[in-house]
């Protein structure tokens, strides 16, 4: 029997060899020489028909050597879907799951995005597709793999770089926010200025804010937020726009709340009650 890996991993896009903004996440869940990964990447420039080619790579000297693994198609603005491949033979390259460094993702368009599991930055510009005659090198396994069913959804780690990202530029959008604030109902729920101007929304305003040039579509996470209390969050940073989704902080929400790409979680200044904590799941608006 094959050893038991289960994690989930954020990915950029990156520009060049500059790590950018998240854009989406990769799950992994390997089991008995079975493998199914899932993986979401939030790329609204992209076609619906269009599609994304998927590498397991491999940290090579002078770069990295990728392994094909599949191809997704794009639609209404993301890349979502799984892949099964065979942990122990990825790509019938005689390369296991426990050797990758991370993955990588090239999209019709000639968008890059990808995801590490160890320490050492990306660069896509040293990107090789490997062959059959290519050595694989030994690669610690990821650190974020959970060993056993027993480990629940609170042990959950999720990998990131300490790479620091180029610094913020201005969202075109903000332009639009007085009319955003015309329209939409505005209301304060922190008890600070980090998220600023927000208004309330629900399901029924996006094909008015997609008018506007905003890409936002329903999911499963987003609509289970709206049936339980009714709105959603629309708000902005000094430096981008946020979509948020509200909630309470728990360890399976936060679960869920990762796997759709609502990464950041913020308290609201509502009490719900002395051990609930109350807030919005957030994440950036591309």
């Amino acid at each position: 029997m094959s050893e038991y890996q289960r994690f989930v991993s954020y990915l950029y896009e990156y520009h060049k060899d500059i790590k950018g903004e998240n854009r989406g996440f990769v799950k992994v869940d390997s089991r008995d020489r079975r493998c199914q990964i899932t993986l979401r990447i939030s790329a609204f420039s992209l076609p619906d028909g269009a599609s994304a080619d998927i590498y397991g790579f491999l940290r090579q000297p002078g770069g990295i050597s990728g392994i094909f693994l599949g191809r997704l198609p794009a639609a209404n603005g993301c890349v979502y879907g799984s892949i099964q491949v065979d942990p122990e033979n990825l790509g019938d390259s005689g390369t296991s799951l426990r050797q990758l460094g991370g993955m990588i993702f090239f999209t019709d368009n000639g968008k890059t995005y990808a995801t590490q599991w160890d320490d050492s930055p990306i660069l896509p510009s040293s990107f090789t597709q490997k062959t059959a005659d290519t050595e694989p090198l030994p690669s610690a396994p990821p650190e974020t793999a959970l060993p056993t069913d027993a480990a629940g959804p609170q042990e959950l780690h999720i990998a990131s770089s300490d790479t620091e990202a180029p610094a913020p530029r201005e969202d075109p959008r903000q332009k639009q926010w007085p009319k955003i604030l015309e329209t939409w109902e505005s209301f304060s729920p922190f008890g600070d200025d980090d998220i600023e101007d927000c208004v309330k929304i629900t399901p029924g305003d996006f094909p008015a804010l997609q008018r506007m040039g905003w890409c936002i579509s329903p999911n499963q996470f987003l609509l289970y937020g709206y049936y339980n209390y009714r709105h959603l969050l629309l708000g902005r940073t000094k430096s981008s726009c946020i979509l948020g989704v509200p909630g309470i902080y728990s360890a399976r929400e936060q679960f869920m709340a990762e796997l759709f790409g609502y990464s950041h979680f913020k308290p609201s200044r509502a009490n719900l009650g002395e051990n609930a904590r109350f807030g919005y799941w957030y994440r950036t608006i591309a």
